[in-house]
């Protein structure tokens, strides 16, 4: 779909559109900081969360949870384990580096 001259980006994005820097966001490297940061603010290490993870019958090694997290490519389904976890119900998806 091509951008039409004199759009608002409120009118381009009710339209289906989506702004170039969305586009253009690293969506692992959003996850990796987003898990990495409820992880410290709950003082877990990956040794921790292995234990806890185990806890709810979910079998993983410290060595194999580090390197999904450092990679940033784990699912959506793995996510949701570890907040459960490590006790976080609610997260702040607001863009820290861009005021939002």
């Amino acid at each position: 779909m091509r951008q039409q001259k004199g759009m608002h980006g409120a009118q381009r994005e009710a339209e289906g559109q989506v702004p170039v820097q969305e586009r253009r966001v690293n969506w692992d490297a959003v996850s990796k900081r987003l898990l990495k940061a409820e992880l410290a603010r709950a003082g877990i290490t990956y040794k921790a969360l292995a234990r806890r993870l185990e806890a709810l019958g979910i079998a993983d090694t410290e060595a194999a949870i580090a390197n999904r997290i450092s990679r940033g490519r784990f699912s959506f389904a793995f996510f949701l384990q570890c907040m459960r976890a490590i006790g976080v119900t609610e997260i702040d998806l607001r863009d820290r580096n861009n005021g939002g």
